[in-house]
């Protein structure tokens, strides 16, 4: 009797711990027939990143601007903003230190691609109590609409999540498209 609740309760922690692997491996399904056509000469995926250098009193923000340019090549913005102090006495202003503009090819828009479906996955199964100084990631496309008598903007996504550890698909996807 002993024996078989020893081995029933390693059986039940060994499949309580496969259930909560945080891995999220690559999409397979189609990712081959997955493109980034949506995106044209109106519309601007951005890629956002807030680390909290300064823990609850602040921290700094990375962004990532895909757009396609009037030729069809889509170019990435890779933007570093300045730290920001939230509870220091002088109001600091938030500046870009760091830019850098990137064509980006086939293997780029494939890891723009599989970022996105990564970020969807985390955002489902995350489940942090919220803080002061939690990591933040966001992924949002815009289009916007400019013609003389209309001034048309429409978010056609977001997907955001937090986490209290420094997630590091953000910066592989930097260092990819910069390859």
């Amino acid at each position: 009797m002993r024996i078989t609740l020893i081995t029933l309760f390693i059986i039940s922690t060994n499949v309580y711990c496969q259930q909560n692997k945080s891995e999220i491996l690559e999409s397979k399904s189609g990712s081959e027939n997955q493109s980034l056509d949506k995106i044209s000469e109106n519309t601007v995926l951005t890629l956002t990143a807030y680390f909290p250098d300064l823990g609850e009193f602040g921290g700094h923000e990375e962004e990532i601007l895909i757009k396609r340019k009037k030729n069809e090549v889509l170019e990435a913005t890779i933007l570093e903003y300045n730290r920001i102090c939230n509870s220091c006495e002088k109001v600091e202003e938030l500046k870009v230190v760091k830019n850098e503009i990137l064509s980006i090819d086939k293997k780029g828009e494939k890891a723009i691609l599989n970022y996105l479906n990564k970020i969807f996955l985390e955002s489902m199964k995350n489940n942090h109590l919220p803080s002061h100084a939690m990591n933040r990631y966001f992924a949002k496309m815009e289009s916007h609409l400019k013609l003389p008598e209309l001034d048309y903007k429409y978010t056609c996504f977001t997907i955001n999540f937090e986490d209290t550890n420094e997630w590091g698909e953000f910066k592989k996807l930097k260092e990819l498209l910069k390859k």
